[in-house]
């Protein structure tokens, strides 16, 4: 049994941890260690698109939904996945990489947060 289908494990799990961290990370450092950690959080995020949704004929990695599923608990929305999904990448040239996207957004649907959606 994949861990990533069992929403319920899932969530409870990250759900608590983030519970316990609070909304803001880094509200005791300094504004620029905010915008890095941001970077890095972005960065993250691409890289984790870009192997989800590679040109491969294989499916994507649960690793690697699971880490923008993730991120978007984090950022309490989906503005990051989004604005990179629309900006990074060219979904309309190759049909194998629009089917892989599209199941990555179900999946973020599926398991994301409740925010998700109106978004």
């Amino acid at each position: 049994l994949d861990v990533f289908t069992s929403s319920a494990f899932f969530r409870k799990g990250f759900l608590a941890d983030m519970a316990s961290r609070g909304r803001s990370s880094s509200s005791n450092l300094s504004e620029g260690a905010g915008i890095l950690d941001f970077e890095k959080f972005e960065k993250e995020q691409m890289e984790a698109m870009s192997k989800a949704i590679s040109n491969q004929e294989s499916p994507a990695k649960g690793k690697h939904i699971r880490t923008l599923v993730i991120g978007s608990f984090h950022e309490q929305g989906s503005s990051v996945f989004w604005s990179l999904l629309r900006n990074r990448f060219q979904l309309e040239k190759h049909n194998f990489t629009c089917w892989k996207a599209a199941m990555m957004i179900h999946k973020l649907f599926r398991d994301g947060p409740e925010m998700v959606m109106p978004q």
